[in-house]
């Protein structure tokens, strides 16, 4: 509803003739239309359905930030400020699970039981989102001149950089030292910067080091991926460890995109055609522990082929298009780079919330660089 109605309030009066000048609005379309059409080879048209509900938003968000009004300074601080308040607020529900029974879910992470995030314990996404309030955080640092503004902004920062390493999950702390490797490789490539780099390189792995060896949820997370590396040596294909359950799901899924490279197997079988490769390859595992592909990528391939993937990665390179060579363009590539790493390891746009995540950041970064002007009315 609180798509629909920003939609509404966007778009509002502008002549639908100028809506096809947004051209990644336009891929996104094309990319949707791929599951649309994949309706003519799709027989679970219920399952099809969903898949092509759960997209609507491709529709309606890149369009309405092309004709969002000019925000003041004071607004922007203001949506930001709310950003890292709403995350406080999802830091404060896990805590307080957490101290429920610490004991308990630290001695969950040894079989990958994350501790519980809002919305629907979903700790990928709300971990992903945390990393991203990290950069959102440091890209608006530099345009922020009050003081007491800016220690508002480095608080937040360290409070979801220290949760991240809390929660630990992987996608998350993937995207947060992403974001850290580029912007210290930055600061080491300006030679303005090189010492204050160098002096943030130390801290950085000195920090990281204390991290892994005092946080105790992190620890045991750490210790589940060593010990599910070591069962994948072993070549024990068990559905119940979550890294190799992707291997798995990578597996079938190109298997299935090579009988149907043209067309896919339809957006509303895919997981019926993954049935059909697991009950071939990978009958042991449980109906349970199977699982769509990992990789949003390899699931555009299995709705609509190879065509399918194509135009996918047209849409989801197009943001780099047009980033800035400064500041604001640099935090584009880096927000880009968290979210892209996420669409390799999970079905990040097949649930409605994934594709908030995914979308929101990236458009409302693109929007707040000074150089473009997305109303182009």
């Amino acid at each position: 509803m609180s798509m629909m109605a920003f939609g509404f309030a966007c778009l509002w009066g502008i002549s639908p003739k100028k809506w096809f000048q947004n051209k990644e609005w336009l891929l996104g379309i094309a990319w949707v239309a791929t599951y649309l059409f994949s309706w003519f080879w799709s027989e679970d048209t219920t399952y099809w359905i969903e898949r092509v509900q759960v997209k609507l938003p491709i529709l309606l968000l890149p369009l309405s930030f092309y004709f969002v009004p000019r925000l003041s300074k004071s607004q922007i601080w203001i949506i930001t400020l709310t950003l890292c308040v709403l995350l406080c607020i999802g830091i404060s529900y896990s805590s307080y699970h957490f101290l429920l029974q610490p004991q308990a879910y630290i001695e969950g992470y040894n079989y990958a039981n994350i501790l519980p995030t809002i919305p629907k314990n979903d700790h990928i996404r709300f971990s992903m989102l945390m990393a991203i309030g990290i950069a959102w955080c440091l890209s608006q640092y530099p345009h922020t001149k009050s003081k007491t503004r800016k220690w508002i902004l480095i608080s937040f920062i360290w409070v979801f950089a220290i949760w991240l390493h809390v929660l630990a999950a992987r996608s998350g702390l993937v995207a947060f030292y992403i974001l850290c490797s580029a912007c210290l490789f930055r600061m080491l490539w300006m030679p303005q910067y090189r010492k204050s780099g160098i002096i943030l390189l130390i801290s950085f792995v000195v920090l990281a080091i204390i991290a892994f060896n005092t946080i105790p949820t992190l620890q045991h997370r750490i210790g589940h991926f060593k010990y599910s590396l070591i069962v994948f040596q072993q070549g024990e294909m068990a559905g119940n460890y979550n890294d190799i359950g992707r291997y798995i799901s990578y597996d079938i899924a190109i298997r299935k995109i090579i009988e149907n490279p043209w067309t896919g197997v339809g957006a509303g079988d895919i997981m019926s055609a993954m049935n059909d490769g697991y009950n071939q390859w990978y009958s042991h595992i449980e109906q349970n522990l199977r699982l769509v592909p990992h990789n949003q990528f390899l699931i555009a391939g299995m709705a609509a082929g190879i065509p399918g993937i194509l135009i996918f990665m047209a849409w989801i390179f197009f943001p780099l298009r047009h980033a800035p060579k400064n500041r604001d363009g640099f935090y584009i590539w880096v927000i880009w780079a968290m979210l892209f790493v996420t669409l390799l390891v999970e079905p990040m746009l097949e649930i409605q919330f994934g594709i908030f995540v995914y979308l929101f950041p990236l458009l409302w970064q693109q929007y707040i660089v000074p150089q473009r002007t997305p109303n182009k009315v």
